[in-house]
């Protein structure tokens, strides 16, 4: 690996070791050869290349697809120290979350751009929903509207779905603590266990905020309250 990095930037030995730490390569795996990598190291060696380049824009597609906890970390702060324009395709929330300060949507044929990190963008399409439902004409909507009853059942489910993603991000948080004292006492078989239930309850986490945007579009005055 510091063969490579040296192909691309010339640098004191030592300098290089601390500089691939950075990226989670400590020790003797510096000396590994690139082919002797797994498919997470050599992501992460690529973004380490791509952070020494003279690059000014990163097309990125799914860079935390198969990347462990520690490894998707050491990319997220790669990826903020990068001073130039990153062009980010992802399902990752929380990465979205960290980089994102403009979002593209794709709908029905068209680039809608939003201005603003993915919270702003939530809100801005809750507030489209929200125009949308006051701005339909009466008697179209009243085939449509939802009875009270209806409503309470609605407002129920998304309450529901409220709590059980505090309960999965109180989770999640739990879980980061406890992977970050494994790692710094190198305790690697639990480091690893750790690191797919993480994943598992990242992939939950993800399911129920599609969920909860579904739900509170279908009663956007219930999320207005």
């Amino acid at each position: 690996m510091l063969d490579e990095l040296f192909a691309h930037q010339p640098m004191l030995p030592a300098a290089g070791r601390d500089y691939l730490a950075r990226f989670l390569f400590r020790g003797e795996d510096v000396f590994k050869p690139v082919r002797a990598l797994s498919g997470g190291e050599r992501a992460r060696l690529a973004v380490a290349v791509l952070s020494l380049s003279k690059a000014n824009i990163l097309l990125l597609d799914e860079p935390t697809n198969h990347l462990d906890l520690p490894s998707q970390e050491a990319l997220q702060a790669a990826l903020q120290a990068f001073e130039g324009t990153i062009l980010l395709v992802s399902h990752d929330r929380y990465l979205i979350e960290r980089l994102a300060t403009q979002i593209w949507e794709l709908r029905d044929g068209r680039l809608l751009v939003y201005e603003g990190d993915y919270a702003a963008y939530k809100q801005t399409l809750m507030l489209e929903a929200q125009r949308q439902a006051v701005a339909a004409p009466s008697r179209a909507a009243a085939p449509r509207a939802v009875p009270v009853s209806g409503k309470a059942s609605a407002g129920a489910a998304l309450a529901q779905t409220e709590a059980r993603i505090e309960e999965l991000e109180r989770a999640l948080e739990r879980l980061n603590a406890t992977l970050v004292e494994a790692t710094a006492t190198q305790r690697w078989q639990e480091v690893q266990s750790l690191g797919r239930q993480y994943k598992e309850a990242q992939n939950q986490l993800e399911g129920l905020l599609q969920q909860w945007e579904w739900q509170a579009q279908s009663v956007p005055e219930l999320v207005a309250a």
